[in-house]
């Protein structure tokens, strides 16, 4: 349809005709992966969006939200035990400080 359009009108060489992937009906930001991220071009005087997020200067994303996403919290509990490094309180085995540097590295 798209295709045809321009041909009768010359017009809307930059359109796309895409899903574009919203995250649902009542969330019409597009998901990660979306054809319509950085599909844009750039508008003068348009630099934020629906969110009030800046735009990507120059290959803007088409519609009302950037490619700018809100991660997800995600917490980790992690218990972590070191055998043979800890000497008493403050202190690190001497035999065991280049062990303990070679577990940083890792």
């Amino acid at each position: 349809m798209l295709f045809r359009w321009r041909a009768t009108t010359s017009q809307d060489n930059s359109s796309l005709s895409v899903d574009p992937l919203f995250n649902s009906a009542n969330n019409l930001a597009p998901q990660p992966g979306s054809p319509v991220l950085g599909a844009g071009i750039p508008i003068t005087g348009i630099t934020i969006d629906f969110l009030v997020l800046h735009r990507e200067p120059l290959h803007p994303s088409i519609g009302a939200f950037e490619s700018q996403f809100v991660p997800t919290t995600k917490t980790l509990n992690l218990t972590l035990y070191l055998e043979g490094l800890y000497a008493g309180p403050g202190m690190m085995n001497p035999a065991s400080e280049y062990a303990f540097l070679e577990i940083l590295r890792l």
